[in-house]
């Protein structure tokens, strides 16, 4: 697999760029179908179960800071400063977007 501007010289699936290692196999948890699921089944069912609690996804937010730091995009509106800054797009503060609804 080659990548733009990553010159490889062997087969072998791994580089080092930034002192980290990459590791470039195209869609590894396809080949473990099974796995994947339920790994992403064992992260994903309590969060879910935790949305239903809380009365959807928006409440969730508005009680979760560990959530909203997740949250890139809300209702259309980029809520990641970083990526505001990556892509010089505007940026909305989260919180107020959530304390605006209440």
């Amino acid at each position: 697999m080659q990548f733009p501007g990553i010159q490889r010289i062997n087969t072998t699936p791994t580089f080092v760029k930034h002192g980290i290692i990459h590791y470039c196999v195209p869609n590894i948890p396809s080949g473990f179908a099974r796995t994947a699921s339920q790994a992403i089944s064992n992260v994903l069912m309590p969060l879910l179960l935790t949305v239903s609690d809380e009365g959807g996804i928006e409440e969730m937010a508005w009680s979760d800071f560990n959530l909203r730091n997740g949250i890139y995009m809300y209702k259309g509106y980029l809520t990641n400063f970083y990526l505001s800054q990556r892509f010089d797009l505007k940026y909305t503060d989260l919180n107020l977007l959530i304390a605006s609804r209440r």
